[in-house]
């Protein structure tokens, strides 16, 4: 194949690159011409071929634009072929190529007139077209690099998204284990929360069983020891309780079933009584309990704050009470003996303000972050020196970030910690704040006296209507210890003709009754005429919505019942009815 030395371009490209080369001079030539002239090197005669080092050519010739493309493979190269290509469109050069060719292919007359015939029409070419071939081999030129770097772009991408992946497996394995390390610190600790006390009630009420099989003298000498069994599984049972009650609560929380029971109530009398279940608690570890008021910060009454308008509030008082509780409760098992424990408590401007202050061990700086957090104590050293699941303070921030509050901390290792909430006024009922005739509810968490504050009924007949038989035993043993009347139903549709027969001074509830049976019960004693001095307590799940008071029922208890708020809200109601009896009489004269 003749040679040529004359070129405008000469690399070392893929083979395939070769073909596109020749494609773009086509293209060009036939754009702006309609006669072109087209030779390869398939029209050589077979003894000008060669196996051992391909060559090829392309030979494109046209009035306004011609070139002359050739290519030798690269010797010793590997896969894939590579071409030394040159292109040249100087007339010269392609003229002194189609002689030789010409010379080479004197035994073929058509190829030799034909290229006679492209020899008269060549020609320096048109520089516009010579513009528009730039313009087209530049973007042939480029484009494999521009591909190129795409795919290293894309490349780059999926190992960064791969690298990513990675990492968020990563992280999620390490967060996997940090949950199975909490759950089974939480479960070590939940296990002996639960085994300690009940363990200690196993074995109280296995003791008092043997002790009612001595003869009634020495069992008459063990009536004190007797006496303090009983009061240790109290406690152990109120323990037990109130744990079952915080997993409770956090799971209504996290599930989003939580719902406010906002009732006015007295910022004060909260406070004091919070203070008041813990006292023994305090005393027993040798701390000291304080209440005083945020607004001149000096120890308060008992009977409350000096500003009685700025002591009305407006939120849930049960978990206002549970958040105080958890706070003190947390203050005085980090506090040694002879520490102190102070509560302050205020309200400016309908937000309620509490502060819980100690001069316990205090709080790293480190350990800050995992005071709020599910199952979370704060060193397992600690554990073992103090008891707890690690719900409290999580459930804590939980309650107060549901009456859209907040919470801070503030402590010194070694001085101690100031925990403040903030609580805004919760929105009420416009219903429940014209309702003059309700009373307040009474739960038992809010109240956990030794005697109820009001006298006990005693020879009055009452109506229980409800379908738990341990709840329905529970409040008939209760009563009857009184001498009150007491009539169980479990059914509901056939207590309305009771009750008219009966007459009586209170009507005890189950909110919950099938086929919503104690809406027609309510709605009955409403309406009728003999029954106008009769009391409605309802007895109501823990974290169930709706207006009770609303719904007909003079007061209402939160389940599990407690027997002391029982009696209180009991004897209250009755003390209501008697003197609704008596009015109505003498309305009658």
């Amino acid at each position: 194949m003749p040679s040529n030395r004359s070129v405008s371009l000469s690399r070392v490209l893929p083979h395939q690159m070769f073909d596109q080369l020749g494609s773009v001079l086509n293209q060009t030539a036939q754009a702006f011409d309609e006669t072109v002239w087209r030779f390869t090197e398939a029209m050589m005669p077979v003894d000008h071929a060669t196996t051992e080092q391909p060559k090829r050519f392309l030979l494109v010739v046209s009035r306004q634009f011609s070139g002359l493309l050739l290519a030798e493979a690269v010797p010793l190269c590997t896969e894939p072929l590579q071409y030394q290509v040159e292109l040249t469109f100087v007339p010269d050069a392609i003229a002194a190529f189609m002689a030789t060719l010409s010379s080479q292919l004197q035994d073929e007359p058509v190829s030799v007139r034909r290229l006679q015939e492209a020899r008269e029409q060549l020609q320096a070419n048109d520089p516009a077209v010579q513009s528009e071939f730039t313009l087209r081999l530049t973007d042939v030129l480029i484009a494999p690099q521009t591909q190129l770097q795409t795919q290293i772009q894309q490349q780059e991408s999926l190992l960064e998204q791969h690298a990513m992946e990675r990492l968020q497996v990563q992280d999620a394995l390490l967060a996997a284990q940090a949950a199975s390390r909490t759950k089974t610190e939480f479960l070590a600790a939940m296990s002996h929360e639960l085994r300690t006390p009940l363990t200690c009630v196993i074995g109280m009420a296995d003791t008092l069983l043997r002790f009612m099989t001595l003869k009634p003298e020495v069992h008459f000498l063990q009536l004190q020891k007797q006496e303090g069994y009983l009061k240790l599984i109290k406690r152990s049972g109120e323990h037990l309780l109130e744990l079952i009650n915080d997993i409770l609560d956090v799971s209504q929380v996290e599930a989003g079933r939580a719902v406010l029971n906002v009732r006015s109530f007295s910022l004060s009398q909260i406070a004091h009584q919070s203070l008041q279940m813990l006292q023994e608690r305090a005393r027993s570890k040798g701390v000291e309990l304080t209440l005083r008021t945020l607004q001149r910060d000096s120890q308060s009454s008992v009977s409350g704050s000096n500003h009685p308008e700025d002591d009305a509030f407006t939120a849930d008082p049960r978990r206002v009470s549970q958040i105080l509780l958890n706070l003190l409760t947390n203050a005085i098992k980090f506090t040694p003996e002879g520490g102190h424990v102070t509560l302050r408590f205020g309200n400016k401007q309908n937000i309620a303000m509490f502060q819980v202050e100690d001069t316990g061990i205090g709080i790293s700086e480190s350990q800050r972050p995992l005071l709020f957090q599910m199952f979370q104590q704060l060193d397992s050293a600690l554990n073992r020196t103090y008891e707890g699941t690690g719900l409290g303070l999580a459930l804590t921030k939980q309650l107060v970030e549901l009456h859209n509050g907040r919470i801070e901390v503030h402590s010194t290792v070694g001085v101690g910690s100031t925990f403040t909430v903030w609580l805004p006024a919760q929105p009420i009922a416009q219903s429940t704040k014209s309702n003059s005739k309700t009373l307040p509810a009474i739960t038992a968490n809010l109240l956990e006296t030794d005697a109820a504050t009001h006298p006990l009924p005693v020879g009055e007949r009452i109506v229980l209507i409800e379908d738990h038989d341990e709840t329905a035993m529970l409040i008939c043993d209760l009563l009857t210890a009184t001498d009150c009347q007491v009539v169980w139903m479990i059914d509901g549709s056939t207590a309305m003709r009771q009750i008219e027969l009966l007459h009586p001074c209170l009507i005890i509830i189950n909110r919950h009754l099938p086929d919503m049976q104690s809406d027609d019960i309510l709605y009955f004693v409403h309406q009728h005429p003999a029954l106008q001095a009769t009391k409605i307590l309802m007895l109501v799940e823990q974290n169930t919505s709706g207006d009770h008071l609303e719904a007909g029922a003079d007061a209402y208890l939160t389940k599990p019942i407690e027997p002391y708020p029982l009696l209180d809200q009991v004897a209250a109601l009755v003390g209501e009815s008697r003197k609704n009896k008596r009015q109505l009489a003498k309305e009658q004269k």
